[in-house]
């Protein structure tokens, strides 16, 4: 019938529609990731660059574009051991203060300066 569109056309412009969708669908999950990734980058959340690099990568983006957020991961658990080792030394100091051993004292406070526990 002349008065119709023909079904294959629909068919196809469909199958456009649904790809349009769908690659608009994935360059909105990309900005949105991308700027999840900014925010986490500028804080101290350990765990939020952890789950934004990762939500990053799922979504599409580069690994050149996710590689200053793995530095800057990096560079926060490296914050994180030290901050543990000082944490660890300091009730080892405290504990060491409070019993009557000068030797574990004198050892705990050798170990408290080499891990900079403020005295």
């Amino acid at each position: 019938d002349g008065c119709r569109v023909p079904e294959g056309e629909i068919t196809y412009a469909r199958q456009r529609l649904e790809e349009l969708q769908t690659a608009r669908a994935a360059d909105q999950r990309c900005a949105r990731a991308e700027v999840a990734l900014a925010v986490a980058m500028a804080g101290e959340d350990l765990e939020a660059l952890a789950t934004a690099i990762a939500e990053a990568l799922a979504s599409g983006l580069g690994v050149d574009v996710v590689a200053p957020a793995r530095k800057r991961k990096a560079v926060l658990e490296t914050q994180q051991k030290k901050l543990q080792a000082v944490q660890v030394m300091a009730r080892r100091l405290q504990a060491a203060t409070r019993g009557n051993s000068a030797r574990a004292l004198t050892q705990a406070l050798a170990a408290a300066v080499r891990t900079e526990v403020e005295e």
